[in-house]
């Protein structure tokens, strides 16, 4: 169950889930200020690989079912990987993160507010703020553990993906007999 009683278990504690409740937070944690459709994609390649490996009903498929499955599962792993590694990556590394600050005369870089005139006293507000460089470092922290997560999935997918046999030919080819000998032979 859920930490919140709802009847659904967390992403992490399913047993259809191929990472850990931790794995899935740091993924996310990296993914955050940077792109959920590239979280999502690499899920369901992940989640895709697991079924695939647990799956027994891939190996009912007919023939040509099973190929376009298994060449469906090479894209979408193909896909996911380069989305991960060029959009996750390389912008957590290089780009600045978007923290979805908005208002007048504000951008990524400045926050400005305006403070209204009263007789009594406000509030005090408080910002925290940590250097540029706090991101960056933590974001090499997880681009390091991405790597070498990555190498681990990927193991995983290809094992996944050769469970119970990577590709179906066509049926048996007889060899033919030569010009020169008799079919009675």
């Amino acid at each position: 169950m859920g930490s919140q009683g709802s009847g659904i278990p967390s992403l992490g504690r399913t047993p259809y889930s191929p990472l850990t409740i931790g794995e899935w937070l740091l993924l996310g944690l990296g993914l955050s200020t940077l792109s959920w459709g590239v979280l999502v994609l690499v899920a369901a390649w992940l989640f895709a690989m697991q079924w695939r490996q647990r799956s027994s009903t891939a190996t009912t498929l007919a023939r040509s079912q099973f190929n376009a499955l298994q060449v469906g599962l090479a894209a979408l792993a193909a896909v996911a990987v380069a989305a991960l590694v060029f959009s996750g990556v390389r912008y957590g590394l290089l780009a600045a993160p978007d923290m979805g600050v908005a208002g007048p005369d504000s951008s990524a870089g400045t926050f400005s507010w305006f403070v209204d005139r009263t007789s009594a006293t406000l509030p005090r507000q408080m910002v925290l703020s940590l250097p540029m460089w706090v991101y960056r470092a933590a974001m090499f922290a997880w681009a390091l553990w991405i790597a070498a997560a990555l190498v681990r999935w990927l193991r995983f997918s290809w094992r996944a993906w050769n469970a119970r046999g990577y590709w179906r030919g066509g049926a048996p080819v007889r060899p033919r007999p030569s010009a020169g000998a008799s079919v009675g032979q």
